[in-house]
């Protein structure tokens, strides 16, 4: 009944609804003003939006959470540097797992037929962006939330005779689209997707994990292209660790936790030590670069974090394994190598105090005070890097 009611609202009050103005006015304080074309702020407006959206998913509607972590991937330097290039895909991911929430939970058929068309949209845009490196990267990220939210409601889920129609007209469409694009720009696509082809193994890219480090200083640099060191803040690899600790000790969550864990393991293990060349095909990394492949890992990583932070309110790492994890840490990052341009010891200083203060507070979990020291440490940095990134 209460899942009517809330079908039935209409546009409006979709529109009005206080925590998309909230979520709004937190976005356009930094970033809407730098950009003066009206086409891309309104992809700002409505990727502000959607991922709000996808927070308060993600985060079982806490929308002060919600509120935080559309701020820190909306204002992340990866955004502010890859705009036009990367808007789309966080786009049409985080839409594909909100419909597919939504068209799952929905009874009415009317409502369905709806979800399955922005299913449809979402889908095949995502394909027809043509960029196979961050297509791919990300794709693992949103195809393991996608199986997280099938998971999450399977119980609840009615299957209809409708829904089989739904399904073949999807593939139907799906695949008229591909053959007819296909048959008039067939060149271009071949030229577009011989040029993305790297054949590469990945490996060598540690650097790039830690990328959130570094990212609000690289306008103060000049010998470091900054386009290959940009990413989320997500405290790598700290939730990834919290996470198997806890489905190890507690044995919950394993919906959202595993799948995208496993995403998450599989890209990491590409980009540290790299894959056989056969496998790379396999799993079409061979199409990205690690660099590309770091900032999903960052992406993924900050949504896990997000989730733990508003699903976990009991402590299950004790202060003294919190201080070893985070040594432990640490130590990974001494043997990583920076970029040339960071690797003074004033710099390593900062980011040993950055993954220090971090790493701890986060393990922390269940802790309110730390909790929210965690998350002004995270608002800070991402204000910190937005002003040198405009400033400079």
């Amino acid at each position: 009944m209460k899942e009517e009611v809330k079908e039935k609202r209409s546009l409006w009050d979709f529109i009005i609804d206080k925590r998309y103005i909230i979520a709004l006015i937190s976005l356009v304080l930094f970033t809407v003003f730098r950009f003066d074309n009206f086409i891309i702020n309104l992809k700002l407006i409505a990727t502000t939006l959607i991922t709000y959206e996808f927070f308060i998913l993600i985060t079982s509607n806490k929308k002060y959470l919600s509120l935080i972590g559309t701020f820190l991937v909306m204002c992340s330097p990866f955004i502010s540097l890859w705009f036009n290039q990367t808007i789309e895909i966080i786009l049409l991911g985080e839409l594909f797992v909100i419909a597919l929430d939504k068209f799952m939970l929905s009874s009415s058929i009317k409502f369905k037929f709806l979800w399955n068309l922005v299913l449809l949209l979402t889908i095949n845009s995502y394909i027809f962006i043509l960029n196979p490196a961050l297509q791919v990267s990300f794709g693992y990220i949103f195809l393991a939330l996608g199986i997280w939210i099938v998971i999450k409601n399977r119980k609840e889920y009615k299957f209809s005779k409708f829904d089989w129609l739904y399904f073949i007209e999807m593939i139907i469409i799906t695949a008229c689209f591909v053959f007819y694009y296909i048959y008039i720009s067939h060149d271009a696509m071949i030229s577009l997707l011989s040029n993305s082809l790297k054949d590469d193994v990945g490996g060598n890219g540690n650097m790039y994990l830690f990328s959130y480090l570094y990212s609000f200083l690289l306008p103060f640099t000049s010998n470091i292209n900054a386009m290959d060191f940009v990413g989320f803040l997500s405290f790598y690899p700290t939730p990834i660790v919290m996470a198997f600790i806890y489905i190890y000790k507690e044995e919950k969550h394993y919906d959202f936790i595993f799948p995208l864990i496993i995403a998450l393991a599989l890209e990491t293990i590409w980009c540290v030590t790299g894959f056989p060349p056969i496998f790379s095909k396999i799993t079409l990394l061979n199409f990205v670069s690690v660099e590309k492949v770091a900032v999903a890992i960052s992406l993924g990583s900050l949504y896990l974090c997000f989730y733990m932070l508003s699903n976990i309110e009991e402590k299950f790492i004790k202060q003294t394994h919190a201080v070893y994890i985070t040594l432990a840490i640490l130590i990974l990052l001494f043997f990583t190598p920076l970029p040339k341009a960071f690797d003074t010891k004033k710099y390593l200083y900062l980011f040993v105090i950055i993954e220090t203060l971090g790493s701890f507070l986060l393990l922390n979990i269940g802790n309110k005070k730390y909790q929210n020291v965690f998350l002004l440490l995270a608002i800070t940095m991402t204000i910190v890097s937005q002003i040198t990134f405009i400033v400079n």
